[in-house]
Parts: structure tokens; C-alpha cells; sequence
């Protein structure tokens, strides 16, 4: 579903990305783990259209996405949740999700759009008369990934999204991931917390330095998986 060549990426004359190559197919979790400072987030950023490629081929759905616009990339079904969420927090609970929804087509689409996003996270139902800045912060990044559900995605970014969380926050999470996955959406998502995310993932990659130095499925792992990704993260 989503494919990637090559691909370069540079701030100014600095290198970010060296050459990365990966592959989503439709329907799994793929995890791109690594250490703060890896080029994770870059990797996201290019493909949804806010950083250009200085070489390389993006590929989703069988087209060639690399110098589209960012709101282009959207209309095709692919959207980024930012590890930053970039909510509107003088805005209303309600008005950051009918923002997310505003590709839907007719009133029916998106009254569909927020009864979704409500199953998901009843949380929202209750607090959408609130300002998003006075959520706590798995209540934002709730918010975060609904607005992202809200225009009917095939493709989801996520970035970070169990960061600075509770452990009962992340476990939530963590399963209301699984369940999109589950319904039809899939997902490349951007982690530092490798033994967690690996744990949700059909595949994985792991970048250093701008590059994939290692990729494969869960089961390819050894037991002792802290060990073993310690290696990466030095």
C-alpha cells in the first residue's frame, strides 16, 4: 500500500534520511523504531508532503505521492498524527474534530464520522464542549488520532502516540490501535518504545543514523528483546 525507494531527505545541506527503503502492506502495523534524533519523524513528514524528498520514490495506492501537497496526500486517504498533535486548544473538542471531518461529503458521512471517533474514545463524547488545551494528555492524544479518523482514513501516520503517557493511558491506546487496524486502516507508526510497539506490530524497522539497519517480523526477534534492541539505541 505504501512503498518507499531510496529515499533522501536533507535539512539545508545536512542529511536526515540516507537511502531508506520500506514497504506497508495493506492492512498490518508496521513500527519504525530507533532513538531520538533518527530521522523517525522526517521519514513521516516527507511522506505526508511537509518535507520534500531530495531523492528517492514514494509510492501509495500505486501513485507517486513524492511532490504532492500535503492537503492532496490527505484527500487520498493518507493522514499524519504529529507526535506534537498540533490540536487547536482554544477550540472546542467538538470543533477540533468537525475540522478533522471536513472532507466528508454530507452531513450523513460526518455524523458517521463523529459517532465512530465517539465509540473509540467515549471520553471525547463527554468533554467535547471543552477546550482542548485543558485536556490531560492521553485525553489530547485521543483527540489527536479521532481528528485523524474524522475524514475517513485508509492510512494512518502515527507518530509517537504513548509518549509521556500512564501506563493505563498507553495500554488504552495501544488497544484502540490495534482495534482501527482491525477495522480496515492501516498504520505506520513511529515509536522510541521498542518492546512495546513491537508487541502490536506485523512488521518492523529499525533506523539509525538516517538508515534501516534492521527490519523483520515480531517472530524473527530473540526472547530477550530488550538486549537485543539495546544494540540499536546506543
Amino acid at each position: 500500500m505504501l512503498s518507499i525507494e531510496n529515499l533522501h531527505v536533507f535539512y539545508g545541506k545536512v542529511p536526515a534520511i540516507k537511502g531508506l527503503s520500506l514497504k506497508v502492506e495493506r492492512g498490518q502495523i508496521v513500527t519504525l523504531l530507533g532513538a531520538n534524533g533518527t530521522g523517525k519523524t522526517t521519514v513521516l513528514s516527507t511522506i505526508s508532503g511537509f518535507l520534500p524528498a531530495a531523492k528517492g520514490i514514494i509510492t501509495y495506492n500505486n501513485q507517486t505521492i513524492n511532490h504532492l501537497r500535503a492537503d492532496k496526500i490527505v484527500r487520498m486517504g493518507l493522514v499524519q498524527v504529529s507526535q506534537n498533535r498540533d490540536l487547536f486548544p482554544d477550540l472546542s473538542v467538538y470543533d477540533n474534530l468537525f475540522l478533522g471531518g471536513i472532507l466528508q461529503k454530507n452531513s450523513k458521512s460526518l455524523s458517521e464520522a463523529f459517532d465512530r471517533v465517539y465509540e473509540y474514545f467515549p471520553i471525547l463524547k463527554k468533554r467535547k464542549r471543552q477546550n482542548a488545551g485543558s485536556l490531560s494528555g492521553g485525553e489530547q492524544q485521543m483527540l489527536a488520532i479521532g481528528r485523524a479518523l474524522m475524514s475517513d482514513p485508509e492510512f494512518i501516520l502515527l507518530d509517537e502516540p504513548t509518549t509521556g503517557l500512564a501506563p493505563l493511558v498507553v495500554k488504552n491506546i495501544s488497544e484502540i490501535i490495534k482495534t482501527i487496524r482491525d477495522e480496515g486502516i492501516t498504520i505506520l507508526w513511529v515509536e522510541q518504545n521498542a518492546v512495546g510497539a513491537v508487541s502490536m506490530a506485523d512488521y518492523l524497522y529499525i533506523l539509525r543514523d538516517g538508515k534501516v539497519v534492521y527490519e523483520g517480523g515480531p517472530g524473527d526477534l530473540p526472547a530477550n528483546k530488550k538486549d537485543f534492541f539495546r544494540q540499536y539505541y546506543i
